[in-house]
C-alpha cells in the first residue's frame, strides 16, 4: 500500500520544477488509503475537493498544482479516471458521511426566530444512527447502537456506522427490534440496515444473542426475506470486521475526477509533418 511518507518522498523529487524560483516553502495535501490528519490539532479530517492543474503523472502518483505554492498529491489507483498532464481538474476525495448523506464535518444548521446559527463539531468521528436512544427500552439495543457508532473499521479510516453508510445504508430507514427484558430471548434486540454494494444487495441484520452474549450477523434476500448468509458467535470485538467482510467492496475510497478544462492538444512535430507531406 502506498503511504503518505511515500508521497512526501516522491513530491520532493519533482516539486522544484513547479514552484517559483523565489519561493521558500510550499504546502501540500495527500490522498492515500491512510486517514488524513490535521497536524496542528492532531485529529482525523476529511479532505475537501481540490481544484487545479495536473503537472505530474507517474504509475503511482498524480500531482495537481492548486495554487502558486500549494499542491495535491493523490495515489493514482484511487482516482476514478486518470487525467492528462496539463488538464485542469476537480478531484473529490472520500469524506465520511452521516446517515442523511451530509459530510461528517458539515456544520449543523438551526433557524430560530429568523436567526440562522451553525454548530461546528471539531474532531467528530462517529456517525450517529437515526434512532432516538432515549426512547428505547432495551439496554442491550442501546449498547449495540453505541458499538456500531464507535467501533473502528479494519480500514483504519472509518467507524462501523460509516462502513454501513458507504455500503448503502443511507438509502433506507434503519429499523430495529426493541424488546422488554422478559422477551429478550424470544425477540432478540436487532438492528436492520438496507445495503447495496458489489458484495451484497439486500438487508443486513445484527442480532444480539443474550444467552451467549454474542451477535449473529445475517444477510437477508430483499425479495424472499430468506437468510442467505449468517455468521454466528460474533464477539463484540469482531463485529466491525465481520460486517466489513460481508458488505464492503472498497468503492468508497475512489476519488471522483471532473475535468474542468482538457489538456491542450499537442502539436505534431515538424519532422512528422514533413514525413506526411513526402508520403503524400
Amino acid at each position: 500500500m502506498l503511504t503518505k511518507e511515500d508521497a512526501k518522498s516522491w513530491l520532493k523529487t519533482v516539486v522544484s520544477a513547479h514552484v517559483p524560483s523565489n519561493a521558500t516553502s510550499y504546502r501540500f495535501k495527500i490522498y492515500t488509503e491512510q486517514a488524513s490528519e490535521n497536524a496542528t490539532l492532531g485529529i482525523q479530517v476529511d479532505l475537501s475537493p481540490q481544484e487545479g492543474k495536473v503537472v505530474e503523472l507517474t504509475e503511482d502518483w498524480c500531482l495537481v498544482k492548486t495554487a502558486r505554492t500549494e499542491f495535491f498529491v493523490s495515489a493514482r489507483h484511487l482516482l476514478a479516471s486518470v487525467p492528462e498532464v496539463g488538464s485542469t481538474v476537480k478531484i473529490t476525495p472520500y469524506a465520511r458521511r452521516q446517515f442523511d448523506g451530509r459530510r461528517l464535518d458539515e456544520p449543523d444548521t438551526t433557524v430560530r426566530d429568523g436567526i440562522v446559527s451553525q454548530a461546528f463539531h471539531i474532531g467528530r468521528t462517529s456517525s450517529e444512527l437515526p434512532i432516538d436512544k432515549a426512547s428505547l427500552r432495551c439496554e442491550h439495543l442501546v449498547e449495540m447502537i453505541r458499538q456500531v457508532e464507535e467501533m473502528k473499521s479494519p480500514d483504519g479510516v472509518r467507524r462501523l456506522s460509516q462502513v454501513l453508510i458507504d455500503a448503502g445504508a443511507l438509502t433506507g430507514p434503519v429499523a430495529y427490534k426493541d424488546p422488554v427484558e422478559e422477551d429478550i430471548i424470544a425477540m432478540p434486540p436487532t438492528l436492520q440496515f438496507r445495503v447495496a454494494s458489489k458484495k451484497f444487495s439486500g438487508q443486513l441484520n445484527i442480532v444480539y444473542d443474550r444467552a451467549g452474549d454474542v451477535y449473529r450477523v445475517q444477510l437477508v434476500d430483499p425479495n424472499t426475506a430468506a437468510v442467505v448468509k449468517e455468521v454466528d458467535f460474533v464477539c463484540f470485538s469482531n463485529l466491525a470486521e465481520t460486517v466489513f467482510d460481508l458488505v464492503d467492496d472498497g468503492s468508497w475510497k475512489i476519488a471522483q475526477v471532473e475535468i474542468l478544462k482538457p489538456a491542450p492538444k499537442r502539436r505534431a512535430k515538424k519532422a512528422d509533418s514533413d514525413e506526411l507531406q513526402q508520403a503524400a
